[in-house]
């Protein structure tokens, strides 16, 4: 007899999968079906190779646009350009297509490393503004909205999902402070962000109830 180490459920066919969670079935001995997933050893050491054949070339790039804006004889400038976009496609690389990372959290990863890489870039152009003013804005306004959505669908994961929307509305109401420091100068998608990131807030506490509190004190041992 075969029996699910996940479900506890014990099946006397000769299928291999639990009929509940598509678990491999074990046998009396312990013994698993056969596996049709790739073999983990390779895979790791694929990934670690590339990792670092990245990792290499980042330094090299980073490296090469220093020595270009030290021999310009202007000083460290557009070097800092190249710096954030290297990072921003290491996080893209690293994070994104890590298979046991939440989709959630790549959502906030990618919305905090993209937002970083706009405003650089707006600084770096000499335009200071339309980063803080328009482009960041929206995407907190799209990141949170994304999670949201996401939660709705996966209700029964409702808990997955609430350290990452609270961590997303609370980035989502940070430009109310650029806002008071005069640094938004137009502030109308700025005040969208807010507004939806409050209603979020909101929402998430009042509908998740015992579910947040259990969350964050599981999170931060409060």
């Amino acid at each position: 007899m075969k029996y699910c180490n996940k479900c506890g459920v014990h099946s006397e066919d000769a299928e291999n999968r639990c009929p509940l969670c598509e678990s491999f079935l074990l046998d009396e001995g312990g013994e698993s079906g056969p596996s049709r997933y790739p073999d983990l050893e390779l895979t790791l050491n694929w990934y670690t190779v590339l990792k670092r054949a990245y990792l290499f070339f980042a330094i090299l790039i980073i490296t090469a646009s220093i020595i270009v804006d030290l021999l310009r004889g202007m000083g460290i400038s557009w070097s800092f350009l190249s710096i954030g976009v290297v990072g921003y496609s290491w996080t893209v690389i690293y994070h994104a297509i890590r298979t046991n990372t939440h989709f959630a959290s790549k959502i906030l990863v990618q919305a905090i490393a993209g937002s970083l890489l706009i405003f650089i870039i707006d600084y770096m152009s000499g335009t200071v503004g339309w980063s803080v003013n328009y482009v960041i804005p929206q995407i907190l306004i799209f990141a949170n909205a994304a999670i949201f959505v996401l939660m709705l669908i996966n209700f029964m994961a409702w808990r997955e999902y609430v350290f990452y929307q609270l961590v997303m509305t609370f980035i989502g109401l940070l430009p109310i402070f650029l806002i008071l420091f005069n640094v938004v100068t137009r502030p109308v998608m700025s005040y969208v962000s807010v507004g939806i990131s409050a209603a979020i807030l909101v929402g998430t506490v009042i509908f998740g109830d015992k579910t947040v509190k259990s969350e964050l004190i599981r999170r931060f041992h409060i």
